[in-house]
This record gives C-alpha cells, structure tokens and sequence, in this order.
C-alpha cells in the first residue's frame, strides 16, 4: 500500500487531493446553511494552512514535504473546526483543494509537461595556450588558440 502511494505521481497526488477536497466541500454545503460562517480564530488557522503551505512551495521544499510540513496545521484547522462547532468538511475540504490544485499545477510546470528533461551542462571553455617561448622580443602575451 505504502509503496503504491509512493509511486504515485505529484500530479496524480494532486488531483487525489483536489477530488477529496471538492467532495469534502459539497458535503460541508449540504450538510450546514452557512460553512463559511467562521470565528477569527478558524480564519487565522485556514490562513495559515492555506498560506504556509504555498510559502513552503515557493520557499523550495518538495510538493510532497510541503504536504508533510502541513499535516499538523491541517489537524489543528480539524480540531479547532470541531471545537467551534464549524463546518470541518468545508475548511478541510478548501484545504485540500488548494494543495491538490497547486500540485497539479507545479507538476505541470516543474516537469515541463511530463518529460524527463536533463539539465544543459555548459561545455568547458577551451584552455589557452600562449606562444612558446616567452621573449622580451616578441611579446609574450600574444596566444595561439588550440
């Protein structure tokens, strides 16, 4: 099972997430009237899921340590939500959309469309040969490229 999740793909993780997180947020809006009626300390535990997550991507850590960093601040969000009497589904649901939607998106931008691509290494410059011998008659400084 481990080694299946393992496998997968940054994309096919992402697109994981997204589904769970659309189906989460439909469950939250048939479930409550309101789901996004929420105290400031649910907004500032979302904004911190939601933020800390993309900072983590930009700042250059991997999608799949970005997820790892989040999980502790996504079962706060969960346990705050509860605490509340918040729609979890909902707030849960936004969560895992946003993370599924930008692992999609970085893998498409990070793998340029799927291909394996290696880096371009830049060829050595040739080495310089100066003329031999070095006299004070003609110069010395003058070089004959190899």
């Amino acid at each position: 099972m481990m080694r299946k999740l393992a496998g997968l793909s940054d994309a096919a993780l992402g697109l994981g997430l997204a589904v769970t997180g659309m189906i989460g947020l439909a469950i939250g809006f048939s479930t409550t009237a309101h789901p996004f009626t929420i105290s400031p300390s649910i907004d500032g535990t979302l904004m911190c899921a939601q933020f800390g997550f993309v900072l983590a991507t930009l700042h250059g850590l991997s999608y799949r340590r970005s997820l790892g960093v989040m999980i502790p601040v996504v079962a706060v969000l969960g346990v705050a939500a509860v605490r509340q009497h918040e729609s979890v589904y909902a707030l849960v649901g936004v969560t895992l959309t946003l993370y599924g939607v930008v692992g999609i998106i970085r893998s498409l931008l990070v793998n340029d469309g799927g291909k394996k691509t290696r880096a371009r290494i830049a060829p050595h410059p040739q080495k310089v040969r100066f003329a031999e011998p070095f006299s004070a008659t003609q110069g010395g400084d003058e070089y004959v490229p190899s």
